[in-house]
């Protein structure tokens, strides 16, 4: 785990090095809400299609048993 604590203040992309070699690329939003994990359940998703009027769509319930 690499903690950057404060130090990246600037949204983008930086290339973590060690030395001249390319160890991994990194991707850094500033305003955190970018990253922020919002899931929709079941619900929300049959109201979102049911608003937006889509047509051929299809939801599947991976936790559905039947």
């Amino acid at each position: 785990m690499i903690d950057m604590g404060n130090q990246v203040q600037v949204a983008g992309q930086y290339d973590l090095m060690k030395g001249n070699q390319l160890v991994t690329a990194l991707a850094f939003n500033y305003d955190r809400k970018e990253s922020e994990m919002i899931f929709y359940d079941e619900t929300m998703i049959q109201e979102k299609i049911e608003t937006l009027k889509l047509e051929n769509w299809t939801y599947f319930n991976i936790n559905s048993r039947s």
